[in-house]
């Protein structure tokens, strides 16, 4: 998010209440620009004008949970009600950090290659990018906030600079889904998050959920 009448910038990381911040800058939803680092760096010429840059980090074992429930979301959207577990949704993460040209196929949450024809609009891989990624690895340059305390933190350590003074709570995740759902986290969704996220969570001191 450019916001150029508060000369700021804020990276808009997915699954963090980053739609909450837009809509307190004056963004309707989904109408906000240059949403992360990169498009900053390719889109806009006044980028030098920045004179604060800020981003929400969110426990990364949480964080993973949400965006698969969030793709569970928008397949049922688009009509797919069957899904693969969230071991699966892991399994296409993993695969992606490794490299693999196509990791799709027997991992992601689909049943058959009619429902992989809409992987496209249902599986954005920025969505399982590391924070390091959105931050193009400068994160030394960057207000960290914290999702767990985000309207606290931003009033107390951005909005003194805004002008900002409350947070929405917008874009919520319906309960009744998350409930369905059901992720439990275990020792071996921990083991493999771990061994992709390993660097991020040491970074940033999250801790596994209770």
């Amino acid at each position: 998010m450019l916001d150029k009448s508060r000369n700021v910038f804020f990276a808009h990381i997915p699954k963090t209440g980053s739609t909450s911040i837009e809509v307190a800058h004056g963004f309707e939803i989904g109408t906000c620009p240059y949403r992360h680092k990169r498009e900053l760096d390719i889109e806009d010429e006044d980028r030098a004008a920045i004179r604060h840059r800020f981003t929400i980090a969110r426990n990364t074992y949480e964080r993973l949970v949400s965006t698969y429930i969030h793709l569970v979301r928008s397949m049922a959207q688009k009509g797919v009600t069957r899904y693969r577990p969230f071991e699966s949704y892991l399994e296409a993460v993993e695969a992606f950090h490794l490299g693999a040209s196509f990791f799709w196929s027997g991992a992601l949450a689909y049943h058959s290659e009619e429902e992989l024809n809409v992987k496209p609009a249902l599986f954005d891989v920025r969505h399982i990018q590391k924070i390091s990624w959105w931050l193009c690895d400068i994160e030394d340059q960057y207000t960290i906030l914290r999702f767990e305390n985000l309207s606290e933190d931003y009033i107390r350590r951005v909005g003194i600079k805004t002008g900002v003074q409350q947070i929405p709570h917008v874009n919520v995740t319906p309960s009744e889904l998350v409930q369905s759902l059901n992720v439990t986290l275990n020792s071996d969704h921990q083991r493999k998050i771990e061994s992709i996220f390993g660097d991020e969570i040491e970074t940033y001191g999250f801790l596994f959920p209770d």
